[in-house]
C-alpha cells in the first residue's frame, strides 16, 4: 500500500484579513476498495458492486481547512474552562 505524504509549513497570516485557508490534496487512493473503485459480486450472476466511499473512481481528494485565531482567544477560552 502506498502512502502519499505532504508537508505543510504553517506561517501566520499577514495583514490581508484572511483568517482561514483551505488546502486540497487530490488523487489519494481509496483505502476502502484499495483503489479499484469496485468489489466483485459474490455470486457468478451478480454484477460488480461500486465502492460506496469513492463512488467507483478509486481515488479521494483531501480538503484540509486551517482557521487562524489569536492566542488571546485561546487563553480566554482556557480561563473559562
Amino acid at each position: 500500500m502506498s502512502i502519499k505524504k505532504s508537508e505543510i509549513e504553517l506561517q501566520s497570516p499577514g495583514y490581508n484579513g484572511l483568517l482561514g485557508e483551505e488546502l486540497v490534496v487530490k488523487g489519494l487512493r481509496c483505502n476502502y476498495c484499495n483503489g479499484a473503485g469496485w468489489f466483485p459480486g459474490y455470486d457468478k450472476d451478480e454484477s460488480d458492486i461500486i465502492c460506496p466511499v469513492c463512488k467507483g473512481v478509486g481515488e479521494m481528494d483531501a480538503y484540509v481547512s486551517i482557521r487562524w485565531k489569536s492566542s488571546l482567544d485561546r487563553k480566554e477560552e482556557e480561563l473559562c474552562e
